[in-house]
């Protein structure tokens, strides 16, 4: 019975490895499925401007792609212990470079922090930040000085899934501010009879931080390096081009 239980496990994990092989040829890549403007899940569909990006960047360097989209913790993990040889979009810091090499920016991150109206205060530097319950969504790569805070006990971080459920906890009273990408927080309230309530702040964590398409090292070779040198060549000509700007225009302007 042992055996056949074994047998059993082994052959739902290889099910499992098959599902989310890519086909011959065709690149898997995984992406965050909660980061609208830029990737999300949208009829069933994964949509969003890094999507467009990939997409365009592919056929114009003539591979086939296909992009899944999961919870960003599990992209990560997936990304770090070998599930994925491809991910998107992420910011480049010396623990990523460890395990994946960083080809190409699909977008351009500007940060803030966002309090609820009538709860404003001055902000020009980190130290405005100390004793405040701040909202960060889970798994995000924070700015290494913010992260320092956070070590020291200056603040207090409160990881959720998504943007919303920091805007939720905001006009709860649950944190005091939240850091996000400014263009997700605005797709994200749109349509929301609060949306009002929700204010940036005049001075940003970072701005047109780049955020990128990768690969995982343990996924490089003779095989994939002309590959990766098409793809970062066609991503930078989408930017060049204009590309990107009319893509992140068509998600902005009519989510």
């Amino acid at each position: 019975m042992k055996m056949v239980a074994r047998l059993f496990v082994a052959v739902l994990v290889c099910l499992s490895c098959l599902g989310r092989s890519a086909f011959a040829g065709e690149l898997l890549v995984v992406t965050d499925e909660n980061l609208p403007p830029f990737s999300f899940v949208r009829d069933g569909k994964v949509v969003g401007v890094d999507v467009d990006m990939l997409r365009r960047a592919a056929a114009k360097a003539g591979a086939s792609v296909r992009i899944e989209a999961l919870p960003w913790k599990r992209v990560l993990h997936l990304l770090e212990n070998g599930g994925t040889p491809w991910a998107m979009p992420l910011f480049r810091t010396p623990e990523r470079e460890v395990v994946s090499s960083f080809i190409a920016p699909l977008h351009f991150s500007t940060m803030g922090v966002f309090v609820r109206r009538g709860g404003e205060f001055p902000f020009t530097s980190l130290d405005d930040l100390n004793g405040k319950r701040l909202g960060y969504n889970r798994g995000y790569a924070l700015p290494p000085d913010l992260s320092e805070a956070v070590r020291q006990g200056r603040l207090q971080l409160e990881e959720v899934a998504s943007t919303a459920q920091n805007v939720e906890k905001l006009l709860a009273g649950r944190i005091d501010c939240f850091v996000a990408n400014v263009e997700n927080v605005d797709f994200t309230l749109v349509g929301m009879a609060s949306r009002q309530d929700v204010v940036l702040l005049p001075k940003r964590l970072w701005e047109r931080r780049p955020a990128y398409l990768v690969i995982a090292r343990a996924a490089e070779g003779k095989e994939t390096a002309g590959t990766v040198a098409s793809l970062r060549q066609a991503l930078e000509s989408l930017h060049r081009d204009g590309s990107y700007a009319r893509i992140l225009a068509q998600y902005t302007l009519s989510p």
